[in-house]
């Protein structure tokens, strides 16, 4: 996944649906890496860009699920990418372990619903 698309998307400049439709081929094959036992599935960003990720980001990130913009598995895969990669930062280190409390569970609807509450919070 190209680090340039990811910085799109959050800012908004290519679309969740967009989005979406390059990588859904690289998300299912990522999917099915998870399903076999044992076996991990790096996700890897590629390009020298430097990505920042606030709470408007992720919380529009998080709706796009919810809207259906993007599938579960298309969010866990960006969140967990952008929580691992050496080249995001985050606006705070408790929104990257909000973050990758998300990334590391098997989410549905309802906790996807709880971390956009939690991010809205989080800009009161």
């Amino acid at each position: 996944m190209r680090r340039l698309d990811v910085i799109r998307l959050l800012d908004g400049k290519l679309s969740p649906s967009q989005f979406q439709e390059i990588y859904s081929e690289e998300i299912a094959r990522h999917v099915k890496a998870l399903e076999k036992g044992g076996a991990s599935a790096p996700v890897i960003l590629s390009g020298e860009q430097a990505v920042l990720v606030g709470t408007p980001e992720l919380r529009s990130l998080s709706r796009s699920c919810l809207l259906w913009s993007i599938t579960k598995e298309t969010l866990a895969y960006v969140i967990d990418a952008l929580t691992l990669d050496p080249k995001t930062s985050f606006a705070s280190e408790g929104l990257r372990e909000t973050a990758m409390e998300l990334a590391d569970s098997d989410f549905g609807r309802a906790d996807i619903e709880k971390f956009v509450d939690v991010l809205r919070a989080r800009e009161k």
